[in-house]
């Protein structure tokens, strides 16, 4: 393969606009996500279905 040909100064400035506003943008989400955890489970184990993993009894 052949080596790429070195950008100008106006892509190279370009390439970096474009990756500060797309790692601004991940922090955001990820600071957002941290900040307010979703509720994907209870904190502790609550038996609310009608036959539990493990529970037999009728």
């Amino acid at each position: 393969a052949e080596p790429r040909a070195k950008p100008s100064a106006d892509d190279a400035k370009a390439r970096a606009a474009r990756f500060s506003s797309f790692r601004q943008a991940v922090r955001t989400t990820t600071a957002g996500a941290a900040a307010e955890p979703a509720e994907t489970a209870p904190d502790l184990p609550s038996h609310s279905s009608a036959h539990p993993e493990g529970d037999t009894t009728p």
